[in-house]
C-alpha cells in the first residue's frame, strides 16, 4: 500500500516538474523572439480604466459559467444554493492555477461535493467534463466566426472554391453543435432538460471573455486587426485548456507569437495582452484563497 502511494506520490511530482519545465520553456522562447524593452514599454502606457472593465467582464463570464455548472449539478440531484456554488467555483479555479500538479481545482470540487453530499464521484465527473466541453464547443463556434473577419480569412481568398469557404466553416459549426446535441441526448440523457440555458450560458460566458480581451487590446492601444487579436485570444483559449503548462501560461503566448508569423499583428503586443489576460485571471482566482468551502 505504501509502495502505491509513493509511487503515485512520484508521479504527481514527476507531472508537476514537467508542467514547470514547459512552461518555463514557453516562455523563454517567447522573451527570445520578442523586443523586451517595446513589450515593458506597451505594458508601461496601458489604460488601466480599460483593464479595471475587462477584469469585471472576466468576472462576469465567471459568474455566468457557475450558474452554468450548478445546472448540471441539479441534474444530478445535487442542489447547491448559487452562492455557495460561486465560492466554490472560485476556490476551484484558485487550485487550478496555483496547485496545477496536485490536487486542481475540479478534482478539488468533486472531492469536496462527494464528501459533503454523497454523491457519486462519476456522476461528479461526468457533471464537470460535460460543463467543460460544452465550453469548448463555443468557443470553436465563436473562434469559426471571428476566423471571417480575420485576415486569415482574407488570405485564402486566392485558393480554388474559396466562395464556399464560409458555406464550409457555418455547415462545421452546427454541424459541431448538431453532434453535441446527439451525444447528449443518447449517451448523457439525464443532462437533455438543461442543454438549451447551459449551451447559451456557454456561449454568453465566451461572449464576455471576448468582450473583456478586446477591452485590453483597448488598454493597450491597439488601433488595427482587432479579429486577428481575437481569433487568436480563442486559439489560445483552446490551448490553455490543455495541461500542458502552469495556469495555461506559456501556451497563450506561444499561440499568440505563433499567430505574429501568419497575421497582421504586433509581436510585442500580442505577448502583452497574453500576459495581462493572465493577471487578470490570477488576480481573480487569488480571490478563491479567501473563501471558505461549502
Amino acid at each position: 500500500m505504501n509502495h502505491n502511494n509513493s509511487a503515485f506520490n512520484l508521479k504527481k511530482i514527476g507531472t508537476t516538474a514537467l508542467k514547470i519545465s514547459l512552461t518555463a520553456i514557453a516562455l523563454w522562447w517567447v522573451f527570445q523572439k520578442i523586443d523586451r524593452a517595446a513589450l515593458q514599454d506597451i505594458l508601461w502606457r496601458a489604460n488601466w480604466w480599460y483593464l479595471i472593465v475587462a477584469l469585471v467582464l472576466f468576472n462576469a463570464s465567471k459568474i455566468v459559467s457557475s450558474f452554468r455548472l450548478n445546472h448540471f449539478f441539479r441534474c444530478i440531484g445535487l442542489v447547491l444554493p448559487e452562492s455557495a456554488n460561486l465560492r466554490l467555483y472560485y476556490i476551484g479555479m484558485f487550485y487550478n492555477l496555483f496547485l496545477p500538479g496536485g490536487i486542481g481545482g475540479d478534482g478539488y470540487k468533486i472531492y469536496l461535493l462527494h464528501q459533503r453530499h454523497s454523491i457519486a464521484v462519476k456522476s461528479l465527473l461526468a457533471a464537470t467534463l460535460l460543463d467543460r466541453i460544452s465550453g469548448v464547443v463555443a468557443l470553436a463556434v465563436l473562434a469559426v466566426g471571428l476566423s471571417l473577419g480575420s485576415h486569415l480569412y482574407i488570405a485564402t481568398q486566392t485558393l480554388p472554391y474559396s466562395a464556399f469557404f464560409p458555406w464550409i466553416a457555418a455547415i462545421g459549426s452546427l454541424a459541431l453543435v448538431v453532434f453535441f446535441y446527439v451525444y447528449v441526448h443518447f449517451q448523457m440523457p439525464v443532462y437533455r432538460k438543461v442543454l438549451h440555458i447551459t449551451n447559451f450560458q456557454a456561449l454568453a460566458v465566451q461572449s464576455l471573455q471576448v468582450a473583456a480581451a478586446l477591452c485590453i487590446l483597448w488598454a493597450l492601444q491597439v488601433q488595427h486587426n482587432y479579429m486577428d487579436y481575437l481569433l487568436l485570444f480563442l486559439l489560445s483559449s483552446i490551448a490553455a485548456i490543455l495541461p500542458l503548462t502552469i495556469g495555461g501560461v506559456g501556451m497563450r503566448e506561444l499561440v499568440m507569437l505563433l499567430g505574429y508569423a501568419y497575421l497582421p499583428i504586433e509581436s510585442e503586443q500580442a505577448v502583452a495582452f497574453s500576459l495581462l489576460f493572465f493577471v487578470i485571471t490570477a488576480a481573480s482566482s487569488l480571490v478563491g484563497a479567501f473563501l471558505e468551502g461549502i
